[in-house]
């Protein structure tokens, strides 16, 4: 699938199965965040309405596996670190009905969507681009670490036929093994839990049922993480700044592609004709 054919359909496709949407950037050499609000209040009050302060636990660490902690006996101290967290509400964007919320520190920064009616997330990147942008225009020694775009959608159903009409492999696989109410969640669950991946990114499809009433109801939960990470982006050499509005859009196309396969070509035209 070409990429003008995957921006078309992301146009054209009007679907409420997606519940939330999470886009991340983390970063170093970022300092003096709070000086940097202050000097672009204007910026990011055309974006939100409101602000807040409070704080997170950072870890500056590098360890990637417990014998490395191990091996080093304790964690120093200066690697755990309070850092300030700003929080913005209310987003300004006209039209829009979804719940906004953007977080940003020094080392992170994070706009977490709950979707009401997805319609994209083109205005969402085009925030965050010029962010990140004006960051590196203000801190001489900031690296991009890892750019991500998370996204969880899904649905309640009541049968399986529901199931298979939109989500066709889901249905087969309920359909190949005995569903009672004696068959707990995580036995269901243990047994439909895929994982793949990409050249730009893993991808976690997380499916579990939900027992209600004395009779089985399902939910359908699809949990899509697509990134790019510090090795990919020093082996493919990109020039994060110049670059980060090309990665982003990519990145939302890898993910749409990935759930788009996932469900029924029926439903998938039924949504394309309903824009």
């Amino acid at each position: 699938m070409h990429t003008k054919e995957i921006t078309n359909l992301q146009k054209n496709f009007k679907s409420n199965l997606v519940k939330n949407v999470l886009i991340r950037v983390d970063f170093s050499g970022v300092s003096g965040v709070e000086n940097w609000i202050e000097s672009h209040t204007d910026f990011l009050a055309t974006y939100f309405g409101r602000y807040s302060k409070g704080s997170c636990v950072n870890s500056a660490m590098n360890y990637t596996n417990l014998e490395e902690i191990t091996e080093a006996l304790s964690i120093p101290v200066s690697d755990l670190r309070k850092e300030q967290l700003h929080t913005f509400n209310n987003w300004k964007k006209d039209g829009e009905s979804e719940d906004i919320e953007f977080q940003l520190t020094s080392y992170f920064c994070i706009m977490i969507i709950q979707c009401k009616d997805y319609k994209g997330l083109k205005d969402y990147i085009q925030f965050i681009v010029k962010l990140i942008e004006s960051l590196y225009d203000s801190n001489r020694f900031m690296c991009v670490e890892r750019i991500g775009i998370r996204k969880i959608s899904g649905k309640i159903f009541d049968s399986k036929d529901e199931i298979s009409n939109i989500y066709p492999v889901i249905g087969s696989f309920l359909n190949s093994i005995e569903t009672s109410a004696y068959t707990t969640q995580s036995e269901i669950s243990e047994r439909f839990v895929l994982t793949d991946g990409t050249l730009k990114g893993n991808v976690n499809y997380k499916y579990r049922t939900v027992l209600a009433d004395n009779s089985i109801r399902y939910q359908v939960v699809q949990d899509i993480d697509c990134y790019i990470d510090r090795y990919i982006i020093d082996n493919q050499r990109y020039q994060i700044k110049e670059n980060i509005s090309n990665l982003l859009s990519d990145i939302d196309s890898q993910i749409f592609v990935i759930f788009l396969n996932s469900l029924g070509q029926t439903y998938v035209q039924n949504c394309i004709k309903n824009e």
